[in-house]
């Protein structure tokens, strides 16, 4: 699965004209990690996720990297559990 950072998955999700999934994780979540070895690793998963731009934001992270910061776009959308789509 390829992750991009937010700044530039909305861009080109803009660009193509694709729905964008956000996945907010955080380093300490055991289920987002789960995902990273289960969900994110099937075939059949990544395959569907192809007409879409998939993204995954830190939620802690305070400092912007190629868009908002984590902690921003978690406060904007009201994200408190992890991990949310």
């Amino acid at each position: 699965m390829s992750w991009t950072e937010f700044g530039a998955g909305l861009d080109r999700a803009r660009g193509e004209g694709k729905p964008l999934l956000v996945n907010f994780v955080v380093d300490w979540c055991g289920y987002c990690r789960k995902m990273d070895r289960t969900t994110w690793r099937d075939p059949a998963v990544i395959d569907r996720l192809g007409d879409l731009v998939a993204v995954k934001v830190n939620a802690e992270q305070a400092r912007p990297t190629g868009g908002p910061a984590g902690r921003d776009l978690a406060a904007r959308y009201g994200v408190s559990t992890y991990p949310a789509l």
